[in-house]
């Protein structure tokens, strides 16, 4: 099930530009909405002279000037001039960092690396687990597992992505030094995070009408409906969670991340075990024994939910120092607590929006991605238990295989973003390619994990012969599609963190709507009737035609 955080969140493949997000000349923008202007509050430290250099203005939010403001036009400035903005330079044109600016490097530490790879792959734990433990329930059991699954990530990958341009901000801001920016953009992602976890509780409510106009089996849409009702309790804490990540991983503070995602994962796995199959407790030291009923495909999402808040509240106290830093917790308070339409906190609504406004394209992107998942889901439901069943096997796999790219993204994404800000294209060039040429080395290794040994780990899933048969069928399919989505995924990374976000929009409309679904959908449902492989083969088809317009962009 994808997050990323992210899911995926991490994410998580952002884009903007379907939303016009504002990429105005060097100080034109000001402070991010939300700061004192007129000289209280959190100023912006600056660099000496590098205030005019369109190399070190940060290409989202452009690093303010608060001592003087030039008088350029307000015209945009097009993605395509700010990469030209990057070029090679010569020494009077690269930036030495300034003063106050941390030292950024051009691909990350191994440490850091393996960070954002175990935090993808705890994020995307939560749902895996979920799908192997309930998997041996019963194939209705894991159908509905998997279709209440993707729609739930759906809602939270698509709210996770309004809050999204926290990712290129945060790193920018770091990248320039800029403490102040980074303190403010977390607290409007908080503000925003709130608001977004309502409309997401809500839109889950529907899930039941849904499924059945879309033509799902009454009993399977009910079993999936209800999953999704129980998982709407945990929308608040991971979309929380999900903006301190933002927040954390754009300043290089990955180790509270690990840890909290680690734990949350092992509770988890132990709530899982016990409202799942249920469990006996024999009596000890003169106390009584004790038996608590398993309730099966809901267990597994009451065992989210509590894990997700479990999450919440770890990350408050792993990284208490740096989110104590950015007055994180009185954000989250005064989200919650304060009445929305007080005047007092006009300010910080205002720059909720913005963060809201940055990040509507990115939403956009991650509902036209996941949505394609979520129709995947019901096209399998409409081909038999059998097919729904397997697909659900293949959509875990592709989720985990999913981490490396995601991961080398994310990282790039992060290293090409702090380099933007510290004025130094060529670091930020080779940032990207240094990117790119570890995801095809993790696409390659996946690929040769699907065809060597898919058959045996498709039998973790289930006890069915004819589920793993279905799933196994798919296999070499699916590695190459998984090498071409990801490769695709780790450019759009490395395009998003200089601002350069039209293409992956574009690529997912085409990849998966255009091309991927319709043919998908026949080959499935119409005369060949190929079922759950065609549907796979529909969508390989549609991101290789799309993956190298990407790469090139981002090479």
């Amino acid at each position: 099930h994808r997050l990323a955080c992210g899911a995926r969140l991490v994410a998580l493949g952002a884009t903007m530009s379907a939303a016009r997000i504002a990429l105005a000349p060097t100080g034109a923008m000001g402070a991010p909405r939300g700061m004192d202007r007129r000289g209280g509050g959190s100023a912006p430290r600056h660099a000496s002279g590098d205030s005019s250099s369109g190399a070190n203005a940060w290409v989202l939010g452009q690093r303010p000037s608060v001592v003087a403001r030039p008088t350029h036009s307000h015209r945009a400035v097009s993605p395509r001039a700010i990469a030209a903005s990057l070029a090679p330079a010569g020494p009077d044109k690269q930036s030495d960092g300034g003063a106050g600016r941390p030292e950024v490097s051009e691909s990350g530490s191994v440490g850091e690396v393996l960070a954002v790879f175990t935090v993808e792959l705890g994020l995307m734990a939560m749902g895996i687990v979920d799908t192997l433990m309930v998997g041996h329930v019963g194939e209705a059991a894991l159908a509905a597992a998997s279709l209440g699954g993707i729609t739930t990530w759906l809602v939270i990958i698509t709210t996770s992505g309004f809050v999204g341009s926290l990712d290129p901000l945060t790193s920018q801001a770091h990248g320039a030094g800029d403490a102040g920016a980074v303190a403010t953009y977390l607290r409007h992602g908080v503000r925003a995070a709130t608001f977004l976890s309502l409309l997401g509780g809500a839109v889950m409510q529907t899930a039941h009408p849904i499924f059945v106009a879309l033509g799902q089996p009454a009993a399977h849409a009910a079993a999936a409906s209800q999953y999704c009702h129980t998982e709407a309790w945990g929308i608040l804490p991971i979309l929380l969670f999900q903006t301190f990540r933002l927040s954390l991983a754009g300043t290089n503070k990955f180790a509270a991340l690990v840890a909290a995602v680690t734990a949350a994962n092992v509770v988890n796995v132990t709530l899982n075990k016990i409202f799942i199959d249920g469990v006996t407790v024999g009596s000890f030291a003169g106390l009584p024994g004790f038996q608590i009923q398993g309730y099966g495909l809901v267990g597994a999402a009451w065992s989210t939910v509590f894990s997700r808040w479990t999450l919440f509240f770890l990350i408050l106290w792993f990284a208490a120092k740096p989110l104590a830093e950015r007055k994180a917790l009185q954000s989250v308070k005064l989200a919650l607590t304060v009445n929305p339409f007080s005047k007092k906190i006009r300010e910080d609504w205002v720059g909720a929006l913005d963060v809201l406004r940055r990040g509507a394209a990115i939403g956009a992107q991650m509902f036209v991605e996941f949505g394609a998942f979520a129709a995947m889901s019901l096209m399998a439901g409409r081909c038999g238990v059998v097919h729904a069943a397997g697909h659900a096997i293949i959509q875990c796999l592709t989720d985990v295989s999913y981490i490396i790219p995601l991961g080398v993204g994310a990282m790039g994404s992060i290293k090409v973003g702090q380099n933007v800000g510290a004025g130094k294209g060529d670091s930020a060039r080779t940032a990207a390619r240094l990117a790119m040429c570890r995801g095809a080395v993790g696409v390659a290794m996946n690929a040769f994990v699907f065809l060597v040994f898919g058959d045996k780990i498709c039998w973790w899933f289930t006890n069915e012969k004819t589920v793993h048969d279905c799933a196994v069928a798919a296999l070499p399919v699916v590695a190459l599609y998984q090498a071409a989505d990801g490769l695709r995924v780790v450019g759009a990374g490395c395009l998003r963190g200089v601002g350069r976000l039209g293409a992956a929009l574009v690529s997912d409309v085409i990849g998966f709507w255009v091309l991927g679904i319709p043919i998908g959908a026949y080959l499935a449902l119409g005369p060949p009737n190929q079922g759950m492989l065609g549907l796979w083969r529909g969508f390989c088809f549609g991101m290789l035609a799309v993956m190298t317009p990407i790469v090139l962009k981002a090479w």
